[in-house]
């Protein structure tokens, strides 16, 4: 089954409407790093660290040229720009909203 070619571009056309959201809702927020980042004054956050990452099976520095095979990094939105965003989601799942997308599908 191919998806239509007019279908493809609203698809895209509303993930970049819903990107350029988040970003002008982003954009507004009040910034959440209130201050310089000083290395001496460092927290370590209890809980936080894989249960295997601990000093006896520390071998030291990396070689620079290790290769990473992956990373997480989970980061919070704001209470503000999280009720923004499950506004404007909601918004889209509503008729009667400006920001409601219709999407019809074709399939061949």
């Amino acid at each position: 089954m191919k998806v239509s070619q007019s279908l493809s571009r609203q698809v895209v056309g509303v993930c970049l409407f819903a990107v350029l959201s988040s970003l002008s809702a982003a954009a507004q927020a009040t910034p959440r790093i209130a201050q310089p980042v000083e290395g001496e004054r460092l927290i370590t956050l209890r809980g936080h660290t894989h249960p295997l990452a601990r000093p006896e099976y520390d071998h030291g520095a990396a070689p620079e040229s290790l290769p990473m095979q992956g990373m997480l990094l989970v980061l919070k939105r704001a209470p503000e720009q999280e009720a923004a965003l499950q506004k404007l989601m909601d918004d889209q799942q509503d008729k009667s909203s400006p920001n409601y997308r219709e999407l019809s599908v074709r399939l061949r």
